[in-house]
């Protein structure tokens, strides 16, 4: 059988079943899995781990690209978290909140807002300030993050490879991160 439009890739966590609406991301286009093949054999269902061709029914081509990733319309993407970073020594100019830089996860690039600074951490992990005014160059700290686009991440304590992002801005990476809660 022909899968038709295909899309190929690991099923990072849950599982995957022919029949299935999912979205396409980011963008939230829905699918239908159509079929499912595992090393050119059909299957009914994917786990978690399993490396898999995906036919999908009702989806542009065009809306497929490369670091796309499909997910479960019930709980879909994530528009805004909380996350651990640590700023780079080339920080010229302090992360304040409202600042407005470019969010890198897996292979997506996608533009954010630092909606809030909630605190500056020592290097042992514990709170040094809470409700700073600003995260200069060699800091950890723990910030709110939001996006207009869903986003595919998860938190970085469940799921390493979807946990953890950089912050850049204008070619500078400002910041690497780890999702630490999921807000909305």
């Amino acid at each position: 059988m022909s899968l038709g439009l295909t899309v190929s890739g690991r099923v990072y966590t849950g599982a995957l079943s022919t029949g299935d609406t999912v979205l396409l991301m980011p963008g939230g286009v829905r699918a239908t899995v159509k079929a499912i093949e595992m090393n050119g054999l059909p299957v009914l269902l994917a786990s978690a781990g399993d490396n898999v061709d995906v036919g999908l029914a009702g989806l542009d081509p065009s809306a497929l690209h490369v670091g796309g990733l499909l997910c479960s319309v019930v709980s879909p993407m994530v528009r805004k978290f909380e996350a651990q970073i640590m700023t780079m020594p080339g920080v010229e100019v302090p992360l304040v909140k409202g600042t407005c830089v470019t969010l890198h996860i897996h292979s997506v690039d996608e533009p954010v807002h630092v909606t809030r600074l909630v605190s500056t951490l020592k290097k042992s992990g514990e709170v040094d300030k809470k409700k700073p005014r600003c995260i200069t160059r060699n800091s950890s700290a723990v910030v709110q993050i939001s996006s207009q686009r869903p986003l595919g991440l998860e938190l970085f304590s469940e799921f390493r490879n979807l946990g953890r992002f950089t912050l850049r801005d204008r070619g500078v990476t400002l910041a690497a991160g780890i999702v630490s809660e999921i807000l909305l």
